[in-house]
């Protein structure tokens, strides 16, 4: 919007606009529904999971898991993708204490923007537990390390691999707040020094 006004003898041209920010709905990426009865036992020690992508620019804030057996703590770090396999780890949560029979939604410890691509998301147990399944054949590259809640900060090139069916983990994400032009906060800006001219005074 564009408005003249007065000021000390000069009429000053000053451009008002206004942004509106959109937020959308919060997006599961990964596997938040079961399809199988069956069940994983996942070692203790064992640094594993699933490749996401991600489709579009957004902001992780927490971890989702479906549990339907025993278990004690579980710890979730993001990795970046390099060649098909984890590599550097860009957020994870703190150790959280396992809920049975139900979804395990574990805040990151900081919210962590994910641009459009492929992650991993990785799992490390301090005991043994047992987690829900997909019906999808995987092929995941993993490692073994202790337990310390800490997550490794890099995986390694060399590691093992499992063969089996997928598990229920997924990254909850917040889509970024996006400017877009439309209503609701005012801001003006003056282009005083291009566009005002002295008032003519009869």
């Amino acid at each position: 919007m564009l408005r003249l006004t007065s000021l000390l003898g000069f009429t000053v041209l000053t451009l008002s606009f206004i942004t509106t920010f959109t937020h959308a709905a919060p997006i599961n990426y990964g596997n938040d529904t079961t399809n199988s009865a069956g069940t994983h036992i996942f070692g203790g020690d064992a640094l594993l999971g699933l490749k996401i992508n991600i489709t579009q620019n957004t902001i992780a804030t927490h971890i989702g898991s479906i549990y339907k057996g025993t278990g004690s703590q579980v710890q979730f770090g993001i990795y970046t993708d390099n060649n098909n396999a984890p590599d550097q780890l860009i957020a994870s949560t703190n150790p959280h204490n396992i809920i049975y029979n139900s979804h395990n939604l574990i805040p990151l410890t900081s919210n962590t923007q994910l641009n459009t691509g492929n992650y991993w998301l990785l799992s490390l147990y301090d005991v043994q537990a047992t987690g829900a399944m997909r019906a999808e054949s995987l092929t995941i590259p993993f490692i073994l390390t202790t337990f310390t809640g800490t997550m490794p900060t890099t995986f390694p090139t060399s590691h093992q691999t499992y063969n089996g069916e997928s598990f229920n983990y997924y990254i909850v994400t917040d889509t970024a707040l996006i400017p877009e032009p439309a209503s609701l906060s005012l801001l003006s800006l003056t282009l005083a020094p291009l566009l005002f001219r002295r008032r003519t005074i009869a």
